[in-house]
Order: structure tokens, then sequence, then C-alpha cells
């Protein structure tokens, strides 16, 4: 399993593709390289692309302390000079994208463009409260075992997919549950420090530091992080456009992959 070593964490990577043209792939909070699975093949085609689990994710360490986005932008920065990446585009999705800001804003000569689904700049009073309900969840899960980690799966479900993605999708919950029942505790602590610098989050009145032409994407029943954070988000960035995927929930990226692809590769390629 290829890692890069930091000096204080191991960050697992898969660098794949082929092309002139890279682009960095950013997880949601709880995702891993997996999790893009149906996107890596078909732009692998094209381009070079990089996946990371951030620290407290997948298969890279998740040391017992708090976090914060600068450790995720020096983290980055760090795996980017050791693979000799000078300049590429950044695809994010909700925590990932907001790695991703934080990165455009610290280190703009790397980021050709940058790309942000179901993501926000602030973290306001009712978003704290709806990952403080996952902290809870997560707490109760480290406490109680197996059955509280299947449950903690099920309370998320309601934020981070659609209606009509679960009524198409009757097994889904059920299997992913099973699977996040099996995660080792070590996962759910990390789970709690990646939320709460989630919720620490407030770049707002940074945005006009992003100088790389970016692109918004929200998804219409994203209950979690709504259209109108994205909308707050493009009146900030100088060189943004903005685009809704309809009937798309949180985890767009999963239930409605080919249209989030299709708004990725048709902004892409008009940069290169």
């Amino acid at each position: 399993m290829p890692k890069v070593n930091t000096g204080e964490v191991d960050l697992y990577y898969e660098y794949v593709g082929a092309g002139d043209e890279c682009i960095v792939l950013l997880n949601g909070v709880m995702m891993s390289t997996e999790a893009w699975g149906h996107q890596t093949p078909v732009l692998s085609k094209h381009y070079k692309v990089l996946l990371n689990d951030f620290r407290g994710q997948g298969r890279s360490s998740k040391p017992d302390h708090p976090y914060t986005f600068d450790m995720h932008v020096t983290d980055l920065k760090y795996l980017l000079d050791e693979l000799g990446i000078k300049k590429a585009h950044f695809v994010g999705t909700s925590y990932g994208a907001e790695v991703g800001m934080h990165f455009a804003i610290k280190h703009p000569e790397y980021v050709k463009s940058l790309i942000t689904a179901t993501a926000v700049s602030e973290s306001d009073y009712l978003l704290k409260q709806k990952i403080e309900s996952w902290c809870i969840a997560a707490r109760h899960a480290l406490e109680l075992g197996k059955s509280a980690k299947y449950d903690f799966f099920l309370l998320s479900a309601p934020y981070n997919f659609s209606t009509s993605f679960l009524a198409t999708h009757p097994t889904f919950l059920d299997e992913k549950a099973k699977e996040v029942a099996k995660l080792p505790d070590e996962w759910f602590r990390a789970f709690i420090h990646l939320c709460e610098c989630f919720k620490s989050l407030d770049i707002t009145d940074q945005l006009h530091k992003i100088k790389a032409k970016t692109l918004i994407i929200s998804a219409e029943n994203d209950t979690l992080k709504s259209v109108r954070y994205s909308a707050i988000m493009a009146k900030q960035i100088p060189d943004s456009e903005s685009v809704i995927v309809m009937e798309a929930g949180h985890s767009m990226v999963i239930e409605s992959s080919s249209e989030f692809l299709t708004c990725l590769m048709g902004f892409i390629n008009k940069l290169v």
C-alpha cells in the first residue's frame, strides 16, 4: 500500500492514470479512497488522478488528538511535493472541498482549478448541532460496541442521502450499516476529531483570496449542507460558477455519480 510519512503521520494515497493534467480527489468526512470508485476509472483514462485519505481516514494514520484544517493543508502539500505534483485540479466533496478551499487560499500556486461539491465555508449554529448529533452517536458507539456502531450509520443517513435514492436502494442502509459496525474503535475516535475540526470552519471572509477558476456544485435535496451555503460561496469566490444537481442528496458523488462526473469533466475540459 503506497504511503508517505510526513514525520508525524502516514498518508495513504493512490496515483493512477495518464496524461498531462492531474486531478486531486479529496474525501468527505466518512469517505476513503474507495468511495471514488465511480469516478476514478473514467477520470484515469484522461488524467492522472491522485486519491488520498486524510489523517483520520481510511488507511492513513488516525492520531488520537484534535485535527485542524491547517494540518490537512500541510499534509496535502507534503504529499504533492513528494509526488512532484506542481499544479493540479482539486476536486473535493463536503469536508474534502473545505480542505480544498483552505489549500487554495494558502497555496494558490498549486491550484489550476477548484471544484467543490456539497460544501460550506462556515459552520453555523444549525450545522454545528447536526454534526454534534453525529459525535454523540459516535461516542455511544465507542461505549456500547457493534450494535451501536450499526445504529450510528442509520442515524447519519437521513442527512447524507436523498429520499429518492434510499427509496430506490432499499438494502443500501442495512448493507452499509453492517460494514460500519465492523470498523475499529480508532475509526470512531478519529471521526469525532474530524467532526470537531469541521465545527471550527469559518473562512467566508477569506474566499476572495481564491484565485483559481472554481466550480461550486450543490445538490437540490441536500439537507445537511443546503444550496444556500453554496450561494454564500459563489458570492465570495471571484472567478466562480455554480450548478445544482437536481434530485441529489448530500452524498452526490455516490448517489448521482454520473451527473457529478459530467459536471466536473465539462468544467475541467474547458480549461485544458
